[in-house]
């Protein structure tokens, strides 16, 4: 997870976001989940770990999120956030607070009359629009017209994504584009036989690899392992997760290298526990 936006810089987060919940969708009738972040460190040639933060996630009884809570490290209230879905279970909005209620941002999922996105809109406290993204738009730039884009707005700027899928409706290829039409970045996705995603390839407007992610399943289909490498293909980091019974990640450990060897003996940590509904 806090590799999970690093490797997103470049394309659409919330792709990238859906990505990794599909490679690890809640299995059983979860009512409750928390999420403890470590902070690692080594001190007196001993590796220490302390609970720097933890999240904790409410869920109904479809396995849809209701709110989550976050807390730092003296189990104090820092922010908090609660979600609202239609009547087909499709998540219509997001609300971020402060421990004591005050609006902090709001995202507001727009859908046509088939539950199809069709705009997402981000606000901060003061109501003023920060982000912003349009999808199945036909963009036509000096006689050049492309199908079925999204378009993004922020303080950054204006960008388009054009997202190639199969039959299957994988993503095959996300391509960005400025607004006139000049290639920024892209990347590739790669499946296994099965459907699951791979491998993902990062590159920049000139073809040149930027970085790449290859990931690992067990036999169950759960994400044991997911490598990341660099320009030259050198390893940057590793991610090791383990499993509960039901196939829930309970685990995952972050390693650093340096040249493809390892740096250092753990850089995150992050742990989960689950409450599960009897009925």
């Amino acid at each position: 997870m806090l590799l999970l936006y690093i490797s997103c810089a470049s394309a659409s987060k919330q792709e990238c976001y859906k990505k990794y919940l599909d490679r690890h969708k809640l299995k059983g009738k979860v009512e409750e989940q928390i999420i403890y972040y470590y902070d690692v460190y080594h001190s007196e040639n001993r590796l220490q770990m302390i609970i720097e933060s933890r999240s904790v996630y409410k869920y109904d009884k479809h396995g849809d999120i209701l709110r989550i809570s976050c807390y730092n490290s003296n189990n104090i209230l820092k922010s908090k956030r609660k979600f609202k879905y239609d009547t087909n279970r499709n998540r219509i909005e997001e609300f971020e607070y402060s421990p004591d209620d005050k609006l902090i941002k709001a995202n507001i999922n727009k859908l046509d009359n088939d539950g199809k996105q069709v705009e997402w809109l981000v606000y901060d406290s003061n109501k003023r629009l920060i982000d912003r993204a349009r999808f199945n738009i036909k963009y036509k730039y000096k006689g050049i017209c492309i199908d079925q884009v999204a378009i993004y707005s922020n303080e950054n700027g204006i960008y388009l994504v054009k997202t190639e899928n199969d039959y299957n409706n994988n993503s095959l290829e996300m391509i960005r584009y400025t607004t006139n039409l000049e290639l920024i970045d892209r990347i590739k996705y790669i499946y296994n036989d099965e459907g699951k995603d791979v491998e993902h390839i990062i590159y920049d407007s000139l073809g040149n690899k930027i970085f790449n992610r290859k990931y690992y399943y067990n036999n169950k289909g759960n994400n044991f392992e997911t490598y990341f490498y660099d320009k030259n293909n050198k390893l940057e980091y590793k991610w090791e997760n383990k499993f509960d019974d039901k196939g829930n990640i309970i685990e995952e450990k972050e390693y650093t290298y340096n040249n493809g060897k390892q740096r250092e003996e753990l850089s995150n940590l992050i742990r989960y526990k689950y409450k599960y509904r009897e009925k």
